[in-house]
């Protein structure tokens, strides 16, 4: 039956078909013709904020990318919600959202009266925000997924970062001539460098020891400053490390069970970690989902 006068659909499935497979997932929904469409971040577009309305395909595939400067590049996260704001007519002003709970890489096609999703997996899980303004939506939409931790105030300050201070006595000059030039300082950054062999959870012995960095650290205290390194979330699968030992006793990490060489095992229940390659060489991934994951990452 139509829909009654008074009621304005916003996304709407009519005429439509579900595709619903294992690894397919695909749904195509109306939208309102007067309206601009926002969301599907991490993209850079050369719209800007206004998705295309062309049927372009924006791909939900969040990658490490070192810059944001070339539009149609994905950063690093994935988040499948879009706001609608109506732009003309009785419901100017209006918004509506609508967010998939769903991680696996996506395709979606947004035209001037429709879009399209297409999922490799999982299930609809959709949540749709009434508005009707777009901040009421924003609220609603962080009412699903979470608000922001609030940081500390010292991380809103003035930070320095990059990949390649080849050792601790560079670190302390990057500081000093910070200092020299009399410009404020709050933070100073580490990339893997400080790492030994690129392991999470380690210094190198010879360019950043222990007791160099503590004293480094110690002296960025007293001058109301931070040291922050970076954890790359993957361990390496080294058995003759205990790090890598600890987490696979703990089983911490995601797995690879029922799966050998990639070809499904019925029945198998053995505890076998998904191993990956990054910097440090064939890694294992801590399942951050799992309440073992959680607990044996926040130990170390």
């Amino acid at each position: 039956a139509p829909a009654p006068a008074d009621i304005h659909p916003v996304f709407s499935t009519k005429g439509y078909r579900l595709v619903y497979k294992e690894q397919y997932l695909q749904l195509i929904m109306s939208l309102v013709r007067d309206s601009e469409v926002y969301g599907l971040g991490e993209v850079v577009l050369p719209t800007g904020l206004a998705l295309p309305r062309d049927g372009k395909v924006i791909a939900l595939w969040n990658r490490d990318s070192p810059s944001a400067g070339p539009t149609d590049v994905n950063l690093y996260g994935s988040h499948p919600f879009l706001l609608q704001l109506v732009t003309a007519g009785e419901d100017a002003g209006t918004a509506a959202g609508l967010f998939f709970a769903n991680s696996h890489a996506a395709d979606v096609e947004v035209w001037r009266g429709a879009a399209a999703w297409r999922f490799t997996g999982g299930v609809v899980d959709a949540y749709v925000m009434l508005g009707p303004g777009p901040e009421d939506v924003v609220r609603q939409y962080h009412a699903v997924i979470g608000l922001p931790a609030m940081p500390p105030r010292w991380s809103l300050g003035f930070h320095q970062s990059r990949y390649g201070y080849a050792s601790a006595a560079e670190l302390l000059s990057v500081v000093g001539e910070y200092k020299r030039a009399g410009i404020p300082l709050d933070v100073i950054w580490s990339d893997i460098d400080y790492m030994s062999k690129h392991y999470v959870f380690t210094f190198d012995k010879r360019q950043y020891p222990e007791s160099v960095m503590k004293h480094f650290v110690d002296g960025l205290h007293a001058q109301h400053m931070r040291w922050v390194p970076i954890l790359d979330p993957a361990v390496a699968a080294d058995d003759g490390w205990e790090v890598y030992r600890s987490g696979v006793a703990a089983q911490a990490f995601v797995t690879h069970s029922g799966t050998v060489n990639g070809s499904t095992v019925p029945g198998d229940t053995q505890y076998r970690p998904y191993i990956g390659q990054v910097w440090a060489g064939a890694s294992a991934w801590p399942d951050y989902l799992s309440a073992q994951g959680a607990a044996w990452w926040g130990g170390q």
